[in-house]
């Protein structure tokens, strides 16, 4: 097969990858589906998103987080499919532990989020809205950090992202994420990643 293919094939040939059904269902009747996103549907980057965690290996509830990152709006997709200021919604369906990464999504400052990766204590969130500081554990942080970057690769391809800041964003993450899951990060990278670096 062509190697120039879309490098995400691999989404539509293994099911094992996709998202509890009840959880679909209910993206479908939020009309996540019906929603523009870079170039894709909403439903579609967020199945995508969920799979890109599922196939690193993280654990289930910061898939399930992927699957829900922008289900608020985050600073830059400014629609919500579920009001911020409803967060009991997304508990009917999700752990509270994958709604609080969802709302920290929602509610941090992109910027100031990477100034963490400078850090070895005081991880803090900045709130977008009213630049107060919201302090977070260091596995919340990582978890944030894994949904980042799957958020980001996911788009990569079809929002022509820049493979440098991709790079320096890894690169910086080495502290943080092990061996073993900064490889199978690595391993799934779009083509046009693959060819710039």
């Amino acid at each position: 097969m062509n190697r120039l293919i879309d490098s995400y094939q691999w989404y539509l040939r293994d099911r094992t990858l996709d998202p509890p059904q009840e959880l679909m269902e209910s993206l479908k009747n939020l009309n996540a589906n019906s929603i523009s996103h870079s170039s894709t549907t909403l439903l579609r980057h967020l199945v995508r998103t969920y799979q890109l965690l599922k196939k690193w290996k993280v654990p289930e509830y910061v898939c399930v987080s992927g699957l829900y990152h922008s289900i608020y709006g985050t600073q830059t997709f400014q629609k919500f499919l579920i009001d911020p200021q409803q967060r009991e919604t997304l508990l009917e369906l999700v752990s509270y532990r994958s709604e609080k990464l969802v709302y920290y999504f929602y509610i941090h400052d992109k910027k100031d989020f990477l100034k963490n990766l400078t850090k070895t204590k005081s991880l803090a969130l900045k709130n977008r809205f009213d630049n107060s500081i919201i302090y977070i554990s260091a596995d919340e942080f990582l978890d944030l950090l894994r949904i980042r970057l799957a958020d980001y690769i996911e788009q990569m391809e079809r929002t022509k992202s820049s493979a440098n800041f991709l790079k320096g964003r890894l690169d910086e993450s080495k502290s943080f994420i092990d061996g073993k899951e900064y490889s199978a990060i690595l391993n799934n990278l779009p083509v046009s990643y693959l060819k710039k670096t």
